[in-house]
């Protein structure tokens, strides 16, 4: 239901640009947070039973997919950890890609409230090709990095001689 009755081109202008400064902001904020935050393997970055050790990211395909996704990491912090590839095996390297994996999830999924926002003023069209957009720009991001997740604590624990 909208609130705000704005004309059509207006509506497109804020459409179109509302998105990519949410993107930004919150990709610059998320990269800011203190890496302690994201060391716990707590919800919801915990892995589920539904994920079946990865198994249902192998059913989505993700191998196919998943390296043409782009990697923020280096765009909103020049610092940023790129997670595009393994880039070493050696366990502080290995936990600090962990870490990185919990964070760009939580950044994705920080994005999902912001939805609301374009409920103010699209019509019904608009929100569900909001919704859409929304779910089609930060799932599959989610995904990748639940899997790459689950296959890197799968080798640290391997390295460590435990079991998850």
């Amino acid at each position: 239901m909208k609130i705000f009755e704005l004309n059509q081109t207006l509506t497109m202008i804020l459409d179109f640009s509302l998105w990519p400064l949410i993107h930004i902001i919150i990709g610059y904020v998320g990269a800011r947070i203190p890496s302690k935050y994201f060391e716990k393997d707590v919800w919801p970055y915990k892995k589920s039973v539904i994920e079946m050790e990865g198994k249902m990211y192998n059913f989505l395909g993700i191998k196919k997919w998943k390296n043409i996704l782009p990697d923020g990491a280096r765009f909103v912090d020049r610092n940023g950890f790129p997670k595009k590839k393994l880039a070493s095996l050696e366990e502080g390297y290995i936990q600090k890609f962990i870490i990185e994996t919990r964070r760009a999830e939580f950044v994705h999924l920080i994005h999902l409230p912001f939805l609301i926002i374009f409920f103010l003023f699209n019509p019904l069209f608009g929100d569900i090709i909001m919704i859409i957009y929304t779910f089609f720009m930060n799932c599959p991001c989610i995904f990748a990095q639940r899997y790459n997740r689950i296959r890197l604590m799968k080798v640290l624990d391997h390295m460590k001689g435990t079991k998850s």
